[in-house]
């Protein structure tokens, strides 16, 4: 009996090893490929969530090129950047909304296409009205 105990004891051993092993290695594979966590949100012009996705993107991506890949987004060029005006098929209406777009809680002081994501973050498009 006390045999079969010392072979479970270590076989569980053996197990939480490998397992404690392959997180670790999960986790030096991340950092070397260069990926980082990000939360994607949009709300409407009723504070009402409509988009939260937690995603893991590559480092250096833009916030325009990651929302073109985890969501349905339309936009308009202009000299000063893309303006993103649709999202998921919510669309602002241009006389007197725009899509507002917030990092970590703080109004971007940069657009979607200029803000690199290599840190973790919280990325936020708020449908807001044009304020005169």
């Amino acid at each position: 009996m006390n045999r079969f105990i010392f072979i479970a004891f270590v076989l569980a051993l053996i197990s939480a090893s490998i397992f404690v092993q392959t997180q670790v290695k999960e986790q030096f594979v991340s950092a070397q490929i260069g990926t980082v966590s990000i939360e994607l949100q949009a709300y409407n012009s009723e504070n009402e969530l409509v988009l939260d996705k937690n995603i893991q993107i590559q480092k250096g991506k833009t916030a325009f090129q990651i929302m073109q890949e985890n969501t349905v987004i339309e936009f308009q060029d202009f000299s000063f950047g893309k303006f993103i005006t649709s999202i998921n098929g919510l669309q602002a209406d241009s006389s007197k909304e725009y899509w507002a777009f917030y990092v970590n809680q703080e109004y971007s002081s940069v657009g979607v296409q200029e803000y690199i994501a290599e840190n973790p973050a919280k990325l936020e498009f708020r449908l807001e009205t044009i304020s005169e």
